[in-house]
């Protein structure tokens, strides 16, 4: 399992370097007089690619890289009894729970379902909702390449002999959306969305799709990318979210809107 942390870490120290701080170039005619110096170019960035470097800056801060390095630990601990846990799943013992489990964490069903609400509240022209719409679209697709790269990377063989175990799709995308949801709405609306990531994953265990340890590494990760994606999108729209407010001797939040 060793190799397998040392390849996170790996992924990890990339995808930093990939979000490091890019300067804008300057593109004044250094041959103009000097009387009259030519103003400094912008380049203008797609604004895909503005959102991505954010999303990937975001998650692998601090406190994301926190919790991915500690489900990395996590998962190399409970590879040693992977097995022994999984063969107490041979029966499904959930039955056709398994099935909605599966259901609702498929990235077939995920993904469209933020398309909707992002295309939705647009066509509405519900701002926050729009706004949601986009960070959980970002975060779930930022999930895919991740979960993808690793699952091609470790190609696992799963407890009923399937390819690509780890790590664990289902898992990261519905946390990602669960940490997502409450990063920008608080608890209220994180506690459903955490246990029903949490059902998803038990599921996926159950039905012998795959190890604890893979379930763990995966909640992990898309803990990670939706705290790091929700909190990029909370910052850029510091008008629509709730937004914590210190100063001197008193402490609070502000909130603040547009109308």
């Amino acid at each position: 399992m060793k190799r397998k942390l040392i390849t996170i870490i790996l992924v990890v120290v990339y995808a930093l370097q990939l979000a490091s701080p890019l300067y804008a170039q300057d593109t004044t005619d250094v041959s103009a007089p000097i009387s009259e110096p030519k103003p400094k170019q912008k380049i203008r960035i797609p604004l895909a690619f503005k959102h991505a470097a954010g999303d990937i800056r975001y998650t692998f801060g601090y406190w994301p890289a926190l919790i991915i390095a500690g489900g990395a630990i996590a998962a190399g601990a409970l590879t040693a009894v992977d097995h022994s846990v999984a063969s107490h799943f041979t029966s499904r013992h959930l039955g056709k729970l398994d099935d909605i489990g599966n259901y609702i964490g498929s990235p077939y069903v995920l993904n469209p379902a933020a398309f909707v609400v992002w295309g939705a509240s647009a066509l509405a022209h519900d701002k926050k909702a729009t706004v949601t719409g986009e960070t959980l679209v970002e975060s779930l697709l930022f999930a895919d390449v991740m979960v993808g790269g690793l699952k091609l990377a470790f190609r696992r063989t799963r407890p009923n002999g399937g390819n690509y175990s780890f790590p664990s799709g289902h898992a990261a995308g519905t946390f990602a959306v669960a940490t997502s949801l409450q990063t920008l709405f608080g608890w209220k609306a994180g506690v459903p969305a955490y246990a029903v990531a949490t059902f998803v994953g038990l599921t996926r265990i159950d039905m012998n799709a795959h190890y604890l340890s893979d379930v763990v590494f995966g909640a992990a990760l898309g803990s990670a990318i939706g705290w790091g994606t929700a909190h990029y999108h909370k910052l850029i729209h510091k008008n629509l979210f709730v937004m914590p407010m210190m100063g001197g001797n008193s402490t609070g939040v502000n909130i603040s809107g547009t109308f």
